[in-house]
């Protein structure tokens, strides 16, 4: 009966687990539709077979790349107006994502798995260009009154700078508008008292 059991068990699992592969393939296959893509993919970032693969977080960290473009190309064109929470959230998402991605790569690496990493170099330049964009971020939300998400993107342009992702940019690493975007996240921070993030970022600014 065990042995029935452990079989029953074993073959649940296998199908699980290329359930979540399909998931993956069905997401990849829709990159066209990259918000239809974003929600598919979600499972997949979840269970620990498709979650242990770095292609599992690149494609999320593309699909909230291309959503994040298709919204800032409308603050561009004539007439064009943005759904800037879509346009943040998926930047912050990206970021999330692409550093997920290294994290696991990086692992692969470590352990023999991977001679070297694959995603790495094009991840870094993405986050690197829309860096900046993090402090727009920050200062519509502050200026709309909402201190924790502008707390959330400040934080997110200073802290990143000691990401791994970043270790051959030293581009980020000197970036002197760290100290001044450190400032920012004090101010929200105060205003929401919240004194661990106050001291944080008081120290770098």
């Amino acid at each position: 009966m065990r042995k029935v059991l452990f079989t029953v068990a074993l073959l649940l699992t296998a199908c699980f687990v290329s359930a979540q592969v399909s998931v993956v393939k069905e997401a990849k296959s829709l990159k066209s539709k990259p918000e239809e893509a974003a929600k598919i993919i979600e499972p997949a970032l979840t269970n620990p077979e498709t979650a242990n693969d770095p292609e599992t977080w690149k494609l999320a960290g593309d699909f909230q790349k291309a959503i994040y473009d298709d919204e800032n190309m409308k603050l561009f064109l004539p007439g064009g107006k943005a759904d800037t929470t879509k346009l943040y959230n998926s930047l912050a998402k990206m970021y999330d994502y692409y550093l997920k991605c290294d994290e696991v790569e990086q692992a692969k690496v470590k352990s023999g798995e991977m001679k070297k990493p694959k995603f790495r170099k094009k991840n870094a330049e993405v986050l690197m260009k829309l860096r900046p964009n993090l402090t727009n971020g920050g200062s519509d939300y502050y200026n709309n009154g909402d201190y924790a998400k502008a707390m959330k993107f400040f934080g997110m342009f200073v802290d990143v700078v000691n990401e791994p992702i970043f270790s051959e940019t030293p581009a980020v690493k000197q970036d002197t508008l760290i100290p001044l975007i450190a400032c920012y996240a004090t101010l929200a921070a105060n205003t929401l008292k919240d004194n661990n993030a106050v001291i944080k970022y008081g120290e770098i600014g």
